[in-house]
């Protein structure tokens, strides 16, 4: 009989070497394949440049909308910055000079400001893992802008976006009665031909709390005149100078301080009973 050697290893691994041949062989042959394409249009897929790889190029995210070119994310470095700056003299350094100062709109100063305290007060004494931040940062094209607007000819040629920004910011943001714009919508049944009653129910609460805020406010403050005497004013100055939380730390005080007599009370009729019980002789016999 003769001797069968069952190790094909290198038989299956020249096979396989073949195959990928052939199929390389295949693909390169054909013009329209896929390493053609690799080699041409795919090579920005398989290695895309950091950061901004957007479908319409460097300029802008979208190549059907040019017109949408946003700024690149401010750096935690410049945001850090402006916290400090901030909270070290808030009346100095207010928001409105810090916006001049780094070239920002109010909303995205208000915004930073708002953040950062949350940070503060999230930190716990804890330090901040800052590696994906770090990642997101280089992926969507933040630089570290150190450069500000450090005198008054630099903080005139702000950008229109941001002039733009801070009017819009003035007339919505600051003015309280644009909240009044905002009115809870509620959902009526209503059959065909007849009106809702809801809007008129609200616009009359609405009214009734108007006119019960001016008959308030006559009463705060009421003038008493009589002949021949000085005119006396009186006005209700309420809770102004009364601090809630005072009050309730007297109130505390006031009941442990009661609650403390209440028991020396206790002891001294205790004391007194325990004086007034008969006393007794042991006879020794």
């Amino acid at each position: 009989m003769e001797d069968v050697d069952f190790d094909d290893g290198g038989n299956h691994e020249g096979a396989a070497n073949a195959q990928e041949a052939r199929e390389e062989t295949k693909f390169n042959a054909d013009d329209g394949g896929y390493f053609s394409w690799l080699a041409g249009e795919g090579r920005q897929y398989k290695e895309p440049h950091r950061p901004c790889n957007w479908l319409g190029g460097d300029v802008t995210p979208f190549p059907l909308n040019t017109t949408f070119k946003p700024p690149p994310p401010v750096s935690d470095a410049t945001r850090t910055e402006i916290y400090q700056q901030f909270m070290t003299n808030p009346t100095r350094h207010n928001m409105r000079e810090v916006a001049a100062l780094h070239g920002m709109s109010l909303a995205r100063v208000d915004a930073i400001l708002r953040l950062k305290g949350l940070e503060e007060h999230w930190k716990k004494g804890k330090q901040l893992q800052t590696g994906f931040q770090v990642g997101m940062e280089y992926i969507l094209g933040v630089t570290e802008h150190k450069k500000t607007a450090t005198s008054v000819a630099q903080q005139v040629t702000l950008s229109e976006d941001t002039i733009s920004a801070d009017l819009q910011h003035d007339d919505e943001r600051w003015d309280l009665r644009a909240r009044e714009r905002y009115q809870r919508l509620f959902w009526e049944p209503t059959a065909e031909g007849q009106d809702p009653l809801i809007p008129d129910i609200l616009d009359e609460t609405q009214s009734r709390g108007s006119a019960a805020k001016r008959r308030f406010r006559y009463r705060k403050s009421q003038v008493v005149e009589r002949p021949g005497r000085p005119e006396m004013r009186f006005v209700d100055v309420g809770k102004q100078w009364v601090d809630p939380k005072e009050a309730k730390q007297r109130a505390r005080a006031a009941a442990h301080r009661a609650e403390q007599r209440s028991r020396k009370q206790q002891r001294k009729h205790e004391a007194i009973a325990a004086s007034k019980l008969p006393v007794t002789r042991a006879h020794i016999s």
